[in-house]
């Protein structure tokens, strides 16, 4: 589908799996996926999860290093739910830091969470990331989020999900969502 139509702000998401970014042609496939529906790379954010990092072949860096290069970012997905490791957050140059739902869930019901969720937040801006939170489902939810300094959210509250075809026609009614 031809997604070029989407407002000049919007950026999109795609998940990648480890076995995606073994693969020696990932970044060629992706860089010619763009190609075909008109999107620009540099409107796609890759969200990577937190056990990437345990696997530092040349194959996930050489994909990540040429799909930096045609101008996609990425982001860490999952965050706070595994094990990152702090030293490589920023050796792989990720331009967002996504919070964990299980964080999010948790923030409203006690001050740790929330503790937790300031203290992420705080970590993404001195690395230079967006913090974004995943599984933002109630209003206290998004409130707490925003008061701890979150530049973004994502969650049924905000948005349910889109096929190729919707996000079309959500940019034509919303375009500056």
């Amino acid at each position: 589908a031809q997604l070029a139509g989407a407002a000049p702000r919007w950026s999109m998401a795609i998940n990648v799996s480890l076995p995606q970014l073994l693969a020696v042609d990932f970044a060629e496939l992706a860089v010619e996926a763009a190609r075909g529906t008109a999107w620009p790379l540099e409107r796609l954010q890759f969200e990577l999860t937190e056990s990437i990092q345990m696997h530092r072949q040349e194959p996930v860096l050489a994909n990540i290093r040429a799909l930096h290069g045609r101008g996609a970012s990425f982001a860490l997905d999952d965050f706070g739910s595994g094990f990152a490791s702090f030293s490589q957050l920023q050796q792989l140059h990720f331009a967002k830091l996504k919070m964990d739902r299980s964080i999010v869930h948790a923030m409203t019901a006690g001050a740790a969470s929330r503790s937790m969720a300031r203290a992420i937040a705080a970590l993404a801006r001195a690395l230079r990331m967006r913090a974004s939170a995943e599984g933002v489902e109630t209003q206290a939810q998004l409130d707490c989020l925003r008061d701890e300094g979150f530049d973004e959210g994502q969650g049924f509250l905000l948005a349910r999900p889109v096929d190729e075809f919707q996000v079309a026609a959500l940019a034509a009614r919303r375009p500056s969502l």
